[in-house]
């Protein structure tokens, strides 16, 4: 037996914004298969790596830890909706930029610093499919360029350029 619930325009119009908070709410968790804010497992971890492989003598990545989103990371961009890592900001300040920051200390004491002082490019960057802005200049990266960067089809913004001084 089907009973019939009579409906004022009033409450159809009171639970229709509710009705398109839970679709939207649902229809993002089964997007993105959670809930939980923040960035990749996958991508998470591929840094973490990565840092693991670096000289940082100036301790620059020291906030990139494993308990903290990596979307927070200083130097990390990542996409609002998919929370996939889409820009890697990790370049040395140019001489101008130093001095313009009023740093105090001499700037090539700060470029033996922060430096990572020539190591290679880690290969498995490649992996980060959504990576869309890789500017490296004047980080101090040494060795041949990676053959995987070919696999970053969403790269739009490459920059390698020397060590700055």
């Amino acid at each position: 037996m089907l009973m019939k619930i009579p409906m004022s325009a009033t409450s159809l119009t009171l639970a229709f914004p509710w009705f398109l908070f839970a679709a939207t709410v649902f229809s993002l968790g089964l997007c993105h298969g959670s809930f939980n804010a923040g960035c990749i497992e996958s991508e998470r971890e591929a840094l973490l790596q990565f840092k693991l492989g670096l000289k940082d003598p100036s301790n620059r990545l020291s906030s990139w830890d494993r308990d903290v989103d990596c979307c927070e990371w200083p130097g990390v961009i990542c996409d609002n909706l998919t929370n996939h890592v889409l820009e890697l900001h990790l370049r040395s300040l140019s001489e101008n930029e130093y001095y313009g920051s009023n740093a105090t200390g001499d700037y090539y004491e700060y470029m033996e610093r922060s430096t990572f002082r020539g190591i290679h490019i880690p290969k498995f960057l490649g992996s980060m499919k959504s990576l869309r802005y890789l500017n490296f200049s004047g980080a101090g990266f040494g060795g041949m360029i990676p053959h995987q960067l070919g696999n970053l089809s969403n790269l739009q913004y490459l920059n390698l350029e020397g060590d700055g001084y």
